[in-house]
């Protein structure tokens, strides 16, 4: 067992798919070809591709060449692996900058945008991932997750999509997998429990994208990655992820799927999730 990197950041709230989403209209193309790529980035940009993915950083090149070789090529090998049978066919063009500044200027030039969030996002009509790097490589995991899931469950609701991508917010590898492990989000959904203000699961799940951010969203999302933790931990989340893909079309918000891999009520599994909630501890390094 060893660790890819101390994935634990202060990872933005609101960042991922949806809020990544711009006026293809009023946004430049994004380039599809590594060629492309490196004539609209210039020579201080490293460019590399790694199947469908292209990926540019004005990063150092050591660091760099661990970006591209280390977390990208591992943590794609382990979803893969583990979740994502339809891979992906189309380029996903991937920006990392190595700090704030940089990051407000690369949005500006190549895509006409102040920062959706200082963090990062993927805009999913065009397929390309920003990053803002000096805020961690866990954002770059969260927004790959979004990327190579779009693939293999474009349907899926946003508690599974942002809990799963969430989930690797902080992560070790193991046997060639991603192990999501306990993290920042923790405290406040064990405050909510305290208070009895968590949200049930069955509200959680058929939440939209827009009332899943509404109201609550840090809740919200912290429900969700610690209800895919806890599934990771029974060893049932690689068994929900793909029962739920392959029969959304009769279970759209995923409670049957839930169900029928834990073979119990979602009001059990309810109680048994937040039980489980209730022992877990995390503290800040």
């Amino acid at each position: 067992m060893h660790r890819l990197l101390p994935l634990l950041l202060l990872f933005s709230l609101t960042s991922g798919a949806v809020f990544g989403d711009t006026n293809p209209r009023s946004t430049p193309a994004v380039p599809k070809t590594l060629a492309a790529l490196q004539t609209q980035t210039g020579k201080q940009f490293f460019v590399a591709q790694r199947g469908s993915l292209l990926i540019a950083a004005d990063l150092p090149r050591q660091q760099f060449d661990y970006v591209v070789n280390g977390i990208v090529a591992c943590c794609q090998k382990a979803l893969e692996r583990t979740f994502f049978t339809t891979r992906l066919t189309q380029p996903v063009t991937i920006y990392i900058f190595q700090n704030k500044e940089s990051y407000a200027r690369g949005l500006k030039k190549f895509f006409l945008l102040d920062p959706i969030s200082p963090y990062g996002h993927y805009g999913h009509r065009q397929r390309y991932i920003v990053i803002n790097y000096q805020t961690g490589p866990g954002t770059l995991v969260h927004e790959l997750v979004h990327a190579l899931m779009a693939a293999d469950f474009p349907d899926a609701p946003i508690w599974i999509s942002e809990g799963l991508a969430s989930l690797y917010e902080q992560c070790r590898v193991e046997d060639e997998g991603l192990l999501g492990e306990a993290n920042w989000r923790l405290p406040e959904l064990q405050k909510a429990l305290t208070d009895g203000k968590t949200v049930p699961l069955e509200r959680l799940f058929g939440s939209d994208a827009q009332n899943f951010r509404l109201m609550d969203e840090s809740l919200h999302y912290a429900q969700s990655r610690y209800f895919c933790l806890y599934l990771q931990e029974i060893g049932k989340l690689r068994a929900v992820y793909q029962t739920f893909r392959d029969n959304v079309k009769d279970d759209r918000f995923g409670v049957k799927s839930v169900e029928m891999v834990l073979q119990k009520t979602l009001p059990e599994i309810e109680r048994d999730w937040l039980e489980w909630v209730a022992q877990q501890r995390w503290s800040k390094k």
